[in-house]
């Protein structure tokens, strides 16, 4: 009679408990959520990227437009900041979304921006071109060449402001 407890205790131990069951189960739904949220991050950072190389490229694309007026231009540089005037929008730039208050339901155009240049209330990408006063005389829009800032902004997923800035000289080139 001693051999039956000795059997049913070694089958009882070959089982799982519940208990094990559940830490089992806890252990595989941290690891899920885990690389759900990892995903998600990655998806969010790939987002940034891809808004932030198409702002660069809508710099370069201003930059090289600013490059084709001064070629042409009769007078440099005044044709330049004739056909860019300093601190104001270009038009023509919805590349990237405008995501400012659309998050709210319904959409309203609330924005905040920690921009000098931009108006608030704007929900819309801004292109934006500004000269730096390279000879220190306290103008300019009449240095040879021009220190041109092209600064683009706009409003992230959640609603950041974001911007990425391209400097560059421009002279009149024959």
């Amino acid at each position: 009679m001693a051999v039956k407890p000795w059997v049913s205790t070694r089958m009882n131990e070959a089982a799982f408990t519940y208990i094990e069951l559940m830490v089992a189960l806890g252990i595989v739904m941290s690891a899920v959520l885990f690389a759900l949220a990892a995903n998600t991050t990655v998806q969010h950072k790939s987002e940034e990227a891809v808004e932030r190389t198409v702002a660069m490229q809508e710099a370069h694309q201003v930059i090289e437009e600013i490059r084709e007026t001064a070629r042409s231009a009769a007078i440099f540089p005044n044709d330049v900041v004739t056909a860019f005037p300093p601190d104001t929008a270009r038009p023509g730039f919805t590349n990237l979304t405008p995501f400012c208050g659309m998050i709210t339901n319904p959409p309203q155009n609330n924005c905040t921006w920690p921009f000098p240049f931009v108006p608030n209330n704007t929900s819309a990408e801004q292109v934006v071109v500004s000269y730096n006063d390279r000879d220190g005389d306290g103008n300019a829009l009449n240095d040879n060449p021009l220190d041109v800032l092209v600064t683009v902004v706009w409003m992230q997923r959640d609603e950041r402001p974001m911007s990425v800035a391209l400097r560059s000289l421009i002279t009149q080139r024959k």
